[in-house]
């Protein structure tokens, strides 16, 4: 893995980028973020990446709007944070609704219904390999302390069923207690 200059964004610089951000991801762009923000732009290194994206996962609301907000504040202050959410929703938003009104006389047709299906697997795919691809900078017990709460994440989900404030709850403080029994060693 190359290191590179980050270096955040001007104003427009960030509002242009997310706009087109914004519209290149229908139906979400969690697994287009990092190659974004880390690859074409070089706005965040990885580590940054993955704990602006962690942040903004756990804060109530959609992550990503969570983490341009986040970075539109750390880079421009309050205008940033705002022009920054609506530069990524507000394109896309208009687009889907123009779709939409066109695509009501042929919703019911075997065609669209077989892309919209094909459309879902190709997210899934991409989010798979956006994870995937994180992965390579992370060290082994990083590694070992994910793949735990994921596991034990999906266990309480599925079998146990518990509710998702106490999944939420659970994962949060298994991965606080694993922080402190596997340390990266970097501190």
């Amino acid at each position: 893995m190359s290191v590179r200059e980050v270096k955040p964004p001007g104003l427009a610089a960030m509002i242009g980028g997310l706009v087109r951000f914004g519209l290149s991801g229908f139906g979400g762009v969690n697994a287009q973020a990092r190659h974004m923000f880390v690859e074409r732009e070089a706005w965040l290194d990885d580590t940054e990446f993955a704990e602006m994206m962690s942040l903004g996962q756990v804060l109530p609301g959609p992550n990503m709007m969570n983490l341009v907000a986040i970075l539109g504040d750390r880079w421009h202050g309050l205008i940033g944070a705002v022009l920054g959410v609506a530069a990524l929703i507000v394109p896309p938003v208009a687009l889907a609704l123009v779709l939409f009104m066109s695509i009501i006389p042929i919703e019911r047709n075997s065609h669209v219904l077989s892309a919209e299906r094909m459309i879902i697997g190709v997210a899934v795919g991409l989010m798979v390999a956006t994870g995937l691809r994180m992965i390579d900078g992370f060290r082994a017990r990083a590694l070992l302390r994910a793949v735990l709460i994921a596991f034990v994440t999906i266990l309480l989900v599925l079998d146990v069923r518990l509710a998702l404030p106490l999944v939420v709850l659970s994962s949060l403080s298994l991965g606080f207690f694993l922080e402190v029994l596997l340390p990266d060693g970097v501190r």
